[in-house]
């Protein structure tokens, strides 16, 4: 069961990582590209937004088996941003923007859908602790991914 613990925290921590640093990038390319920060902002809107619809995401999570669903959100992530290769100029901006709004609501059913698998994954004892190292290292990593983030589009 430890090594259930030790995987399941740095998941959470290097997709954290990457979720934080790719919200900003998008925003620093789109400004890169269009030269305004408005449409830069908006960006971040597309990420964060999908939030509200919360309730609604994790309803639909609850109506199919977890496991295949975390398993093939992150799959179709993957792909997904795969498509920010064929951005070339600022006629391709929208491509972020539906990156973007699809990392949004990718990252609301991966955080549900592993919320849900923990106490599965994990004996009661050791999910309290679990849980704690968890958030501890998502919230930890939002120091140190805009740095990364920025030094790695520059």
């Amino acid at each position: 069961m430890r090594r259930n613990a030790v995987l399941f925290v740095a998941v959470s921590l290097l997709s954290g990582l990457g979720g934080s640093a790719m919200a900003l990038v998008c925003g620093i390319w789109l400004l890169d590209l269009t030269g305004s920060t408005g449409l830069a902002a908006l960006a971040g809107l597309c990420v964060y937004a999908p939030t509200l619809a919360g309730p609604w995401l994790g309803g639909l999570l609850d109506r199919v088996p977890r496991r295949p669903l975390v398993v093939g959100v992150n799959l179709a992530l993957a792909g997904t941003l795969l498509s920010l290769l064929a951005v070339r100029g600022p006629g391709q901006a929208w491509l972020i923007y539906a990156v973007s709004l699809a990392y949004g609501i990718g990252y609301v059913l991966v955080d549900a859908g592993e919320t849900a698998l923990l106490p599965a994954a994990l004996p009661p004892a050791r999910l309290a602790d679990v849980n704690g190292w968890r958030s501890s290292a998502q919230e930890g990593v939002k120091l140190v991914a805009p740095l990364a983030g920025a030094g790695l589009y520059a």
